[in-house]
């Protein structure tokens, strides 16, 4: 009789060990679908940070100048990016005034805030963009914090629907 509630209990112990590790891998398969899609690491210096987590369910209050937005960048400089999301600053928004000189320096309600250079750091031509008014509704200006930084003063105004996330710097 005791070895028959010893095997009884083995069976329990096995059951509770395999549930364990049941629960086990269906965490880890969770984590490697949910993190990759919320967690990105950059590997340039544009923005300062390289680890971010995206907040995919944003409220329009957290799209505002400074804040990070990703944004899809369709460019052939880039190989294999057709297109990638990429972060930037909302450096310009709706509203403001933007300016470039004739020396390629931007400007926002007066305030400067970089300027474009005519190649890459490859070497590659690059053609700069001309405005100088307010920026229409629905639409921002966005830029790196590094000089190499490819943005709006080569792309243009990024739509504010064409937002993807709002990145938060984690390291």
């Amino acid at each position: 009789m005791a070895m028959w509630r010893a095997l009884i209990r083995i069976r329990s112990l096995n059951r509770k060990k395999i549930i364990c590790i049941l629960a086990g891998y269906l965490s880890i398969a969770y984590a490697g679908i949910i993190i990759p899609e919320r967690i990105s690491i950059s590997p340039t210096d544009s923005v300062g940070a390289h680890v971010f987590y995206y907040k995919q369910h944003f409220k329009r209050t957290d799209i505002h100048k400074d804040a990070l937005a990703v944004v899809p960048l369709y460019t052939r400089i880039r190989p294999k990016c057709w297109p990638c999301l990429v972060v930037k600053y909302i450096k310009c928004d709706a509203g403001d005034k933007l300016g470039v000189t004739h020396h390629g320096e931007f400007f926002c309600n007066n305030v400067y805030l970089g300027r474009a250079k005519t190649h890459s750091r490859e070497g590659v031509p690059v053609q700069r963009f001309e405005y100088d008014g307010i920026i229409p509704e629905g639409k921002f200006f966005a830029m790196g914090s590094c000089m190499d930084s490819y943005d709006s003063r080569y792309m243009g105004l990024e739509d504010k629907s064409d937002i993807k996330a709002v990145a938060v710097p984690l390291f």
